[in-house]
């Protein structure tokens, strides 16, 4: 039987809330960046004037500072004193002074989310603080320093590796540096938390390696504890910190500001964490991926029409997957006590609240109640969405922010507080906004009801990422794909949620084996729906041709319903002609479909081959939105 970790070792768990705790903090820079953008505006100053303005305040700090180090350096920032007194004399106003406040306040936010990270020790940080008054972040190649160090900024690269430390140390520069400061700001406060949000969640899977060492499967070291060399004659040799990290069985993590490395004894675990096996796309996918991504949009996000048949399609969907998640063992919010009937009902009841509430807010500007509020807040930070529509790369939307700084934009909508949209681009974000509002209810719905139900925050908001498909989840070639078939990884993640659902794995059994062997004892809850779903498809398909007319050529009015109405709903006849249809879930419908075409081979409307490949057909495309 499994048993459950502890949720400071839980790294699935982590690894499921990292994407939207991450969406959380970039929205959060989103907003400074509107305020920034909106003090511009309102002072009628160009992004180039700040960040001159920004560069003249903090010439001559650093410029003292490098000198210090470097004596034959006088203008270590790259600007004279004298350039710096000339800009500040030209540009220095209270207006200015209130941007560069706001640019201020995210420098600080990032230094904090450094130590709260765990990338960086609070008393460097505070040495940092200290060291500088108006410090802005001047790397990135100068227009004529062609030989200098490219812009370093703290990715962590690719995977859930964190090596190195996040701050970099002064050297000099014989020359004004060509970067927009607004933008080095801002990006560097996006990629510091990227890049602290995967070491929160590789710290869980460190936790769990510690409480549970095997040298036969993995371990830590750190410079303190590090891994030996043996050479042949069997004397060892501790390896050091640069061995480690170039040593494939290595995965770095960043603890309280100290590097500590993960060993796995089998490197294709490592190398999925270090993000080696990252499949990157060719130039014909890359091309590719614009019109993909437009086509994919085009059909979900905003399309009106998707938003209510896939809201059903998901509640459908979310009553099996979270009674799933009660009665597995190692389910996500199994071992509360739950009552599977009241809390699927309540589920229910929840989302169609929850989706009036965001409905209100997103399209008719409605503020939600104070108590509503901090339960959503709750819900974000927690990481309980998703962390972009349909899986985005979270470093294409840093690209995304650092350009918003760089050109001159128009001011959101939120901040203008009206819908008089600027672009095209703010009318479809408005109509993919109503579409997240939709697809978040179900998610936020099932927050609310597990927090209600006395589960914890971090469970919780597992449950909500995994109520329905996950898009944040997807494998080595996900990327490629994707560029090649409409929604790949939304048809993979749909299956393999559809697999976890249906796969046995009770917690509770009877503890006579006798009984444990009953198909009684051993059939779940889930497959007992599924049953259910089947055989009421049926009795409505019997009951949907005996109420059904026959047209002109004596066929029946039912019989002339299209295949992928009844393939994506249940079908019910309102009269002799007529019809509704209610969305079934993504995958789930394969249970309906199946016995929807037992009636109606056993009625005489449909032959068996014909049925057979209605089947073949609906597994093929059940999945896919």
């Amino acid at each position: 039987k499994k048993s459950k970790v502890a949720e400071s070792q839980d790294f699935i768990m982590a690894m499921d809330r990292m994407y939207g705790m991450v969406r959380t903090d970039l929205e959060a820079l989103e907003g400074r960046i509107e305020l920034i953008q909106f003090a511009m505006e309102e002072a009628g100053l160009e992004a180039e004037q700040v960040s001159d303005y920004l560069y003249a305040k903090h010439a001559k700090e650093r410029n003292d500072f490098i000198n210090k180090l470097r004596p034959e350096l006088m203008d270590g920032s790259g600007m004279t004193n004298d350039e710096a007194e000339e800009i500040l004399e030209e540009l220095a106003s209270p207006q200015m002074e209130a941007v560069a406040k706001l640019v201020y306040e995210v420098l600080e936010n990032t230094r904090e989310s450094m130590v709260e990270g765990g990338l960086e020790r609070r008393e460097r940080i505070e040495a940092w603080e200290n060291q500088y008054d108006h410090y802005v972040p001047l790397s990135g190649r100068a227009y004529d320093e062609m030989e200098d160090s490219e812009q370093y900024y703290p990715t962590g690269g690719a995977g859930m590796a964190i090596y190195g430390a996040t701050t970099k140390a002064a050297k000099g520069r014989p020359s004004k540096t060509g970067v927009n400061l607004i933008a080095n700001v801002i990006m560097q406060n996006a990629m510091v938390q990227q890049r602290a949000r995967k070491d929160q969640a590789m710290l869980s899977l460190y936790n769990l390696v510690k409480n549970n060492p095997n040298e036969d499967v993995w371990n830590i070291y750190s410079a303190e504890s590090p891994k030996y060399h043996i050479d042949r004659e069997g004397n060892t040799t501790p390896m050091n910190e640069f061995e480690m990290r170039a040593n494939r069985h290595m995965v770095p993590i960043r603890i309280n500001g100290d590097q500590h490395f993960i060993y796995f004894k089998k490197t294709e675990y490592a190398d999925v964490l270090n993000g080696m096996t990252e499949q990157k796309l060719d130039g014909v996918l890359s091309m590719m991926s614009g019109p993909m991504s437009l086509m994919r949009n085009a059909f979900t996000q905003y399309n009106p029409a998707f938003f209510i048949g896939n809201f059903f399609r998901d509640i459908n969907g979310a009553v099996y997957n979270v009674i799933s998640e009660i009665e597995r063992s190692d389910g996500i919010i199994s071992g509360y006590n739950i009552n599977t009937k009241d809390f699927t009902k309540a589920l229910v009841a929840q989302s169609f609240k929850t989706l009036k509430i965001l409905l209100n807010e997103v399209a008719f500007d409605k503020e939600m109640t104070p108590e509503m509020r901090e339960l959503v807040r709750e819900w974000e930070a927690a990481g309980g969405r998703t962390g972009f529509s349909y899986s985005e790369n979270i470093n294409s939307y840093v690209e995304k922010l650092k350009k918003g700084v760089e050109t001159k934009v128009g001011v959101s909508a939120k901040i203008k507080g009206t819908y008089a949209w600027e672009t095209t681009a703010d009318f479809f974000n408005h109509i993919a906004n109503i579409n997240e509002a939709f697809e978040n209810s179900i998610r936020l719905a099932a927050y609310i009801e597990a927090r209600k139900a006395g589960v914890s925050i971090g469970k919780s908001a597992q449950l909500s990422k995994n109520i329905t498909v996950n898009f944040n989840k997807s494998g080595e070639w996900g990327a490629s794909l994707n560029q090649v078939f409409l929604f790949f990884n939304a048809s993979v993640q749909g299956l393999t949620r559809f697999g976890r659902t249906f796969a046995s794995n009770q917690a509770d059994l009877p503890d006579n084996p006798d009984e444990k062997k009953s198909w009684r004892n051993r059939i779940t809850k889930p497959q007992k729906l599924a049953a259910g779903a089947t055989l009421l498809s049926s009795m409505q398909t019997l009951i949907n041709i005996a109420l059904s007319g026959r047209d002109d050529d004596d066929e029946l009015y039912y019989n002339k319903i299209a295949d992928y109405k009844k393939e994506r709903g249940f079908v019910i006849m309102t009269g002799e002609k007529d019809y509704i249809t209610i969305p079934l879930g993504y995958g789930y419908n394969l249970f309906n479909n199946f016995g929807t075409m037992l009636a109606e081979v056993a009625a005489g409307q449909r032959q068996f081959d014909d049925a057979s490949l209605f089947m073949a057909l609906s597994a093929h495309s059940s999945f896919s939105p």
